[in-house]
């Protein structure tokens, strides 16, 4: 039936209507409490100026919603003289996977009336309640007159897998006096409920089948049904479930295509159109193409957020999934009621991880107490995304003292209740992910609580017993901790402590996150340690870059020549960067810059980043000393202009040092020469080119180089070249 109509949807298409919004009638927002939601639903399904397609949903949010008020809002739209609610409610049930037993005498009462084929769906539903199939097996009976519905109730009867009911359709495929049509589908429904598609239209055949099983009765008799249709029914739901999928994306394609075909001014339009269309893959699909539309920029507008607020409570979970995935990406405040309304009611498991994360998106902690609750959920799955929620909110709950305690003191005993103790975890299935996030919503609130309580639970979380992602959220509370967890994190750094080497790295970065360059001595021995992993001594040497902000100008210089004794290149030149961002002596910069400068040009070969920093040493001597001896600067930093082939920056430089002192030639002329001289002698035509034209714009500076200087340039021109 769901692919029919995407079908159908499909064929409609090109026609353009769907570029037209539909009307969607009172708003089914989720808003207020439960109690107002369902007295919403209530009015919408039985207001007399409801849609069709509105009081269909109402009737179907009823249903899903579960609570005493909304059963009673159904059962009392069955037993209403208005056939259109009674259809509706009837429609509801027939679509729900576990319906409410008390609804089975009004559905009953319903047949023989104009609801009767939704009415017979419905009580399909309980095909293990004799009080649900014994009326329809009264009913297809034949009697005078006929019955123009009886039909579509064999139709309806295929998914009751009960004797009684196979009786009663055998007979009708085998009663010769029933119409065409009546043995038709009587065929069609034993098919479906016996799984035995080979029979056909033939009435012995189905006589033969129902004598061999006719020795078992009752529940003997449906599980040996149940056994031999299972191998059809899985065969044939599997391939209806990959026709339908496929069948969904074909849609969702062929309508973003519309979509976008669409210009501006009706893009919002036609996508409105989509989310208030009867089809739930329709609105599926709308939702859907939001996220693929606020992806390249286009702006929504507060009719597309006000419907998409009100498929947070859709039917279909499907479209309840996308509509909160669409809000979360529109970061809409607004949403966030009928998120925690919805999270009150929903049963769905899919759909609540997605609610809990746009909570989490929304980043206010209005929906704290929900998740809270939510840590109690029964399901290990439900209550580990509500812990990762509050630990995307943390830092929003810190702000409130109180909350940040409350919030932490829960996640201890959820952890202590469902997961078992600090350094004991419960190996019972699912407890080790739930486990690890609650610690992973502990570890940034662990400032929030009592700081002795905090540093025992997370070093007793260190224990081996703990899985490892437990391990590295326990090293993150401590690193909250600040000094009075750094030493325990140190001590995670030893693989005698610390066997995996990714704890290990997580308690390098843990380090760099408590803030104190008195570990820094500790994490270089580690990134210099030939015998530890190579990931480990990476996190550590981050983590010592991380700390050397917080060391001295002292400290830091007494580090870089420590690297520059070892040869350690490129950690002196992290070093000299912090370095030169603190107070010190401008002298004291210079030369540090230049280091720097001569490190990248003469160890690293990364000629380009010398200039950067021997320019900047350069001018720190000129704007801070006019008489400073800048020369010992000039000749590196001419070396980086040509080593980096960058020939005209160099002339440049070498003209302006000219013009300022002309005694700075004796600095910067040797390696223009002699880089000229490489390059006009060199085997590629492309270098002595270059070699020529650096000579040339040599000769025509302004002021121009000293005569002796311009005749050793001349003299390397090739002959051949010679002006």
């Amino acid at each position: 039936m769901r692919a029919t109509i995407l079908v159908a949807s499909v064929a409609l298409l090109p026609s353009g209507a769907r570029a037209a919004p539909q009307q969607s009638g009172p708003s089914l927002s989720p808003a207020g409490d439960v109690r107002q939601y369902v007295q919403m639903l209530a009015r919408a399904l039985s207001a007399p100026s409801a849609s069709a397609s509105q009081r269909s949903e109402a009737a179907r949010r009823l249903v899903e919603v579960g609570t005493p008020a909304a059963r009673q809002a159904i059962t009392d739209g069955l037993r209403s003289d208005d056939r259109a609610v009674q259809a509706a409610c009837a429609d509801a049930i027939a679509a729900s996977p576990s319906p409410d037993p008390a609804w089975i005498q009004p559905l009953a009462s319903l047949l023989g009336r104009p609801a009767t084929e939704p009415a017979a769906r419905a009580l399909a539903r309980y095909d293990t309640n004799a009080a649900a199939y014994m009326p329809l097996v009264q009913y297809i009976q034949p009697r005078q007159p006929p019955n123009p519905s009886r039909q579509r109730v064999i139709v309806a009867m295929g998914g009751i897998v009960q004797k009684v009911v196979a009786q009663a359709l055998v007979d009708r495929v085998g009663d010769p006096a029933e119409a065409a049509d009546i043995r038709t589908a009587a065929e069609g429904a034993l098919t479906q409920l016996s799984g035995q598609a080979a029979i056909g239209s033939d009435p012995a055949g189905w006589a033969q089948w129902f004598a061999i099983h006719n020795s078992r009765d009752g529940t003997a008799w449906r599980d040996q049904v149940v056994i031999e249709q299972h191998a059809s029914l899985q065969y044939a739901s599997d391939v209806a479930a990959q026709q339908l999928e496929r069948l969904k994306v074909q849609v969702r394609t062929l309508l973003l295509d519309q979509y976008e075909h669409q210009t501006n001014a009706d893009k919002l339009k036609v996508l409105l159109g989509y989310l208030n269309d009867p089809d739930p893959g329709i609105r599926d699909a709308g939702a859907q193409i939001v996220v693929v539309a606020l992806g390249v920029g286009q702006a929504m507008n507060r009719e597309i957020d006000q419907r998409l607020i009100e498929l947070v409570g859709d039917a279909s979970p499907s479209v309840r999934v996308d509509a909160t995935a669409a809000l979360a990406a529109l970061a809409d405040s607004n949403a966030l009621d009928a998120f925690l309304i919805q999270l009150q009611i929903e049963k769905d498991p899919k759909v609540e991880v997605a609610l809990i994360q746009a909570v989490a998106r929304t980043r206010s902690d209005r929906g704290v107490p929900e998740l809270e609750r939510l840590l109690r959920d029964p399901s290990p799955e439900i209550a580990a995304a509500a812990a990762d929620a509050l630990r995307m909110l943390a830092p929003v709950i810190r702000q409130n003292p109180a909350e940040a305690t409350q919030v932490s003191n829960d996640l201890m005993q959820v952890l202590r209740q469902r997961t078992g103790p600090p350094g004991q975890p419960d190996p019972q299935p699912g407890a080790d992910t739930l486990r690890q996030s609650l610690v992973g919503a502990l570890a940034p609130l662990a400032g929030a609580n009592d700081p002795g309580q905090m540093l025992n639970l997370f070093s007793d979380l260190l224990n081996q017993a703990e899985s490892r992602a437990v391990r590295e959220s326990a090293l993150g509370g401590l690193a909250a901790l600040k000094e009075k967890g750094a030493d325990i994190i140190a001590h995670e750094l030893d693989p005698a402590a610390e066997p995996d080497p990714r704890v290990r790295a997580a308690a390098a970065g843990a380090l760099k996150d408590v803030g104190s360059f008195g570990y820094a001595n500790q994490l270089e021995q580690v990134s210099s340690n030939e015998h530890e992993v190579p990931a480990v001594r990476e996190a550590a040497w981050q983590a010592f870059q991380a700390l050397l902000p917080a060391g001295n100008a002292h400290e830091l210089l007494d580090w870089a020549n420590r690297f520059e004794r070892n040869n350690q290149w490129k950690k002196q030149v992290a070093v000299l960067q912090v370095a030169i961002q603190k107070k010190q002596d401008p002298g004291s910069i210079a030369n540090e810059q230049q280091t720097i400068g001569e490190i990248y040009l003469n160890h690293l070969n990364q000629p380009d980043q010398a200039i950067s920093y021997l320019n900047d040493a350069l001018n720190s001597l000129q704007n801070n000393n006019p008489n400073a001896n800048v020369s010992r600067v000039v000749r590196p930093l001419m070396t980086a202009y040509l080593a980096a082939h960058r020939y005209s920056d160099a002339i440049n430089f070498a003209q302006n040092q000219r013009k300022l002192d002309p005694a700075r030639q004796e600095n910067f002329f040797p390696v223009l020469r002699n880089t000229a001289d490489q390059l006009v002698h060199s085997p590629r035509p492309e270098d002595q080119a270059a070699g020529i034209s650096l000579i040339n714009s040599a000769l025509a500076m302004n002021p121009p180089l000293d005569e002796t200087y311009q005749q050793q340039l001349r003299l390397l021109i090739p002959s051949t070249n010679a002006p």
